[in-house]
């Protein structure tokens, strides 16, 4: 379960583009942040389970990405295109494991696509020539198909398929949003008229995802009704929404629902080709971070990004192991959250005063992670510090 969003320049506070993602993954299982340079290739790629033609990585690439697979939840490129995913949840059924996960998919058309319009004609081609059968879980059963949002400065698409089919429409919106619930019948292109038709309902009304696109589109809407230009923290406090279970925007482990939010990320994509890419690199983006990166740099303490799949040292374990803490005790959590909540304002304050200039914006995320690690060292005391 996932929720990918867009936002259009014309109602944007700057001026930009803007992509969004809460990453929704199985309890406990840890997620990346990564920074691919472009980079020769041979003439095959070992994606999560099968080889696929090999293609040079043209553009450097901004993933997370689950600990155990090589695609990603979420992809940016430096010539701006973003692209996530959604599960949908077909009649058609998936077996064994010769396929792409949508996570590959996404990623490898970040690697060599400068549009979004050739990113939607990358993902078709590779869904076509390759299917989806393959377990998107790292330590249980759990399959389906995929959804794709694709934006740039200038398009928007979305793409829903069904095994190696498809259907896609160009979104001419001020605004969109996705979850995991099918929409299109009629009114696309494609192989298939009517996705929809397809879905598989009962697992679609578990996962919530309706009723979390609703609670997006009607945060939206209310802004926009009220004259409001949708700034970064407008997008921050959407990807802190609350519900019952799946239904939890930020979602939440527990008996009611088997995921939770590992992972979140803020696109702004400015015309000018600045593009800077906010995200937390922890789970509960109610309780997190959201950090500044921008292309042409390294991630700075890049090991402390790259968590494996059992408790270690790393800023998503070293969160989650206090935010489970943080939940058994309301009093210490709404005093956790003011501190983080004032760190957000003081990082989005200095980054409007230097967001022009690349070499600052990279020192800003230094400082926010060390001022971010020092408020989580505040409140778990652990020995790992």
């Amino acid at each position: 379960m996932c929720d990918t969003f867009y936002i259009s320049s014309k109602i944007s506070e700057d001026g930009s583009n803007i992509f969004c993602k809460n990453s929704d993954r199985p309890y406990g299982e840890s997620q990346a942040i990564m920074l691919l340079p472009p980079e020769k290739r041979s003439d095959t790629i070992k994606a999560t389970y099968i080889k696929i033609k090999g293609k040079d990585r043209k553009y450097s690439v901004f993933i997370g990405k689950p600990f155990w697979m090589w695609g990603g939840e979420f992809a940016i490129n430096s010539a701006g295109v973003c692209i996530g995913n959604e599960a949908l949840f077909t009649k058609i059924k998936i077996k064994g494991n010769n396929g792409l996960l949508g996570m590959d998919t996404l990623r490898f058309s970040a690697e060599i696509s400068g549009s979004a319009e050739e990113s939607l004609q990358n993902i078709i081609e590779l869904i076509e020539r390759y299917g989806q059968d393959a377990n998107s879980a790292y330590d249980k059963d759990f399959r389906y198909h995929n959804s794709f949002l694709i934006l740039d400065t200038d398009k928007v698409f979305y793409v829903e398929t069904v095994g190696r089919n498809y259907a896609f429409r160009e979104i001419k919106d001020d605004f969109f949003s996705i979850s995991n619930k099918m929409i299109i019948c009629g009114d696309s292109n494609g192989t298939l008229s009517c996705p929809k038709k397809y879905e598989r309902k009962i697992y679609s009304f578990l996962a919530g995802g309706k009723q979390r696109r609703e609670k997006i589109i009607k945060e939206i809407q209310r802004k926009v009704d009220n004259g409001k230009k949708i700034s970064l923290k407008d997008c921050i406090e959407i990807l802190k929404i609350h519900g019952f279970g799946t239904r939890s925007v930020c979602m939440h482990y527990g008996i009611f629902c088997p995921s939770q939010t590992a992972n979140s990320v803020i696109c702004l994509v400015h015309n000018d080709g600045n593009i800077v890419i906010w995200a937390t690199g922890t789970p509960h983006p109610c309780i997190s971070v959201f950090k500044p990166f921008v292309f042409g740099t390294q991630v700075p303490y890049s090991e402390i990004f790259l968590p494996s799949g059992k408790k270690d040292s790393s800023l998503w374990w070293i969160s989650i192991t206090l935010h489970q803490k943080l939940f058994k005790d309301k009093k210490m959590l709404k005093d956790y959250r003011e501190n983080i909540e004032d760190l957000q304002e003081k990082i989005i304050r200095i980054y409007k005063e230097v967001h022009s200039d690349k070499k600052s914006v990279y020192e800003l995320l230094e400082q926010s992670i060390n001022w971010e690690l020092k408020v989580i060292k505040k409140y778990s005391k652990a020995d790992y510090f």
